[in-house]
């Protein structure tokens, strides 16, 4: 008996089971290529990164044109870097403000109080180039924002 018989003997709701089995392990199968070769894609070697994931090595730079970059990373953990154009202390709170474009790094009293023991004072960091590590916000008031909570999310890159 051929084929063609075995399958005539079938009952078509088995022949319909085995039809749709082999379309979802085949998109099954097709995921899992994805997904594979999108992590080698991201390990790679440093120098490829897909759109919208940024890492310590790759920061996203803060410029003119950064407004877009910054709408999309809403929410996210980034690391940025830029020019600080303006640094101000909000002796209220014991915040500082650091200004990047149109960015602002809101710096906690407890972070500040740790830098200015290390000899740092974040008020003077105008015209320096920094990077800093953090979760990106919308304030419809203050505008783009990230809270630096930890000292370790602060790095100057370079002096004036």
């Amino acid at each position: 008996m051929g084929l063609r018989e075995k399958i005539q003997q079938m009952n078509i709701t088995v022949v319909r089971i085995i039809a749709i089995s082999v379309v979802i392990l085949s998109f099954l199968a097709a995921l899992e290529f994805t997904h594979y070769v999108g992590k080698k894609f991201v390990k790679g070697k440093g120098r490829i990164y897909p759109l919208l994931m940024w890492t310590k090595k790759t920061p996203l730079l803060i410029s003119k044109g950064g407004t877009q970059l910054l709408k999309r990373s809403i929410g996210k953990t980034v690391t940025v870097e830029g020019r600080v154009s303006e640094a101000v202390s909000y002796s209220n709170t014991g915040t500082v403000g650091l200004r990047m474009g149109a960015l602002t790094l809101l710096i906690l009293p407890d972070v500040v109080e740790e830098l200015r023991k290390e000899g740092k004072s974040p008020e003077g960091w105008k015209g320096l180039s920094i990077d800093a590590t953090g979760k990106v916000r919308f304030d419809p008031v203050y505008g783009f924002q990230m809270i630096i909570d930890r000292k370790g999310s602060l790095r100057i890159v370079n002096k004036r």
